[in-house]
């Protein structure tokens, strides 16, 4: 589902597009984009009968900065995929 919200960027999408693509009932979609919504990481927005879901993109960020900042004990050359060195060094320094 967070991938869904992902790749369908400012556009949004809503509870209905997302329960088709992952073949899953739209109550249990829309029960955890709720709980998604809860914890931050997207938002809502009415649009007449149908919510259209977003990404919060700056809460996106701030928890990836929060659980790489620490990522491999601080051994870069573990975890260069996830962060470059300049960005992994400027986290540990934060």
């Amino acid at each position: 589902m967070f991938r869904q919200l992902a790749q369908a960027g400012d556009a949004g999408i809503t509870a209905g597009l997302i329960a088709e693509a992952l073949d899953l009932a739209p109550s249990r979609v829309s029960f955890h984009l709720k709980e998604l919504e809860a914890s931050g990481l997207c938002f809502e927005e009415r649009e007449g009968r149908f919510i259209r879901y977003r990404i919060a993109s700056s809460a996106v960020r701030a928890l990836l900065e929060f659980l790489l900042a620490d990522c491999c004990q601080g051994r870069n050359d573990l975890c260069p995929p996830a962060l470059s060195k300049n960005h992994h060094q400027a986290l540990r320094k934060k």
